[in-house]
């Protein structure tokens, strides 16, 4: 698999990037979705861009709290630790099921 060519400090959240597609009318009139790299977001940016994004938290749970939070890891890290926690899961249904 190829490494991607970026590298941003904004895209430091464990999710995967989601485009939000623009829909076009193609020469035979057919509705057409493009995804444009200029509205690629992961969810977590998606969220901040909202208006009024705050609503949708947690109460008590701020935006700072969530970019320390972010901040925290890199993606190594980050999938070092999904893949750790997938492990343990899998190693306990294992033991249910053999049980």
């Amino acid at each position: 698999m190829a490494k991607p060519r970026w590298r941003s400090s904004r895209r430091r959240v464990p999710n995967a990037c989601v485009g939000w597609p623009e829909t076009i009318l193609d020469p035979q009139r057919r509705q057409r979705r493009l995804y444009r790299y200029e509205l690629m977001d992961t969810r977590y940016q998606k969220l901040t861009s909202l208006p009024d994004a705050a609503v949708f938290l947690k109460p008590g749970l701020t935006f700072a709290d969530l970019d320390r939070l972010a901040m925290a890891t890199t993606h190594h890290q980050a999938a070092q630790q999904l893949n750790d926690e997938r492990k343990k899961l899998f190693v306990l249904i294992h033991r249910k099921h053999v049980a």
